[in-house]
């Protein structure tokens, strides 16, 4: 079961997140369904159970797409930094446990906590964010990759987005370390996506306009219990 939002209280909210917290928010608009089904597209099919991690979730719209392609057996973890996103989550997804990090899986956990903070190794076949990395310093984008890399199984896919050009659109405006920031960050997710990436499709019925970009990464085994 899922709770709806209104349009506009959705809108409203993200609103509010991105005043106050501009630095975790990556727009002032939800992201469209159009966006949140191609995020979760590796989700459809026949396939095997998987634990399944959405990065980001914000309000809920791409969550709101994963929840409908769960299959008996998937356990899904949403994990969510800001807490005022945490609990609209909540209010959103009832039949969602919040959860600490560390307690045992259930089928649909939701975690207020950094994405750091989540332990183990090779626990998710199946990634999925909404983080702005474009928003981010390079040290914290190379941190939150490499939580994503800790974190994923052998062959797992890794779903994220980056609004269209959105670095090439703030390159003329920017100078000095901000220049730097942003030409940093172009690099180092270039060096990913010439590694492990699969596939990209644009998604023109979003705003701003995105890519969705696929990878298939070489994971780790999980820990023994």
């Amino acid at each position: 079961m899922t709770a709806k939002l209104g349009f506009l209280q959705e809108r409203m909210q993200m609103w509010r997140a991105f005043r106050k917290d501009f630095f975790h928010t990556g727009s002032l608009i939800p992201s469209s369904r159009f966006l949140g089904r191609e995020l979760a597209i590796k989700l459809n099919g026949n396939r095997p159970p998987a634990r399944i991690l959405e990065i980001g979730p914000g309000t809920g719209p791409v969550t709101a797409q994963i929840v409908p392609l769960l299959q008996p057996g998937d356990q899904f973890d949403a994990i969510e930094i800001n807490s005022d996103f945490v609990a609209i989550l909540e209010q959103r997804f009832p039949q969602a446990t919040k959860a600490m990090p560390t307690d045992l899986p259930a089928p649909f956990r939701l975690l207020n906590a950094p994405l750091q903070e989540l332990p183990g190794t090779g626990l998710y076949q199946h990634l999925i964010s909404g983080l702005p990395f474009n928003n981010f310093p390079i040290e914290l984008v190379e941190l939150l990759w490499q939580s994503i890399h800790r974190l994923a199984a052998p062959g797992a896919t890794f779903s994220f987005f980056e609004y269209i050009a959105i670095r090439s659109i703030k390159m003329p405006f920017a100078r000095g370390a901000e220049k730097q920031r942003l030409r940093r960050i172009g690099d180092y997710l270039a060096g990913q996506m010439a590694e492990h990436q699969i596939q990209a499709r644009h998604i023109y019925r979003n705003v701003p306009p995105a890519v969705v970009h696929h990878l298939r990464l070489p994971g780790n085994p999980p820990q023994a219990t």
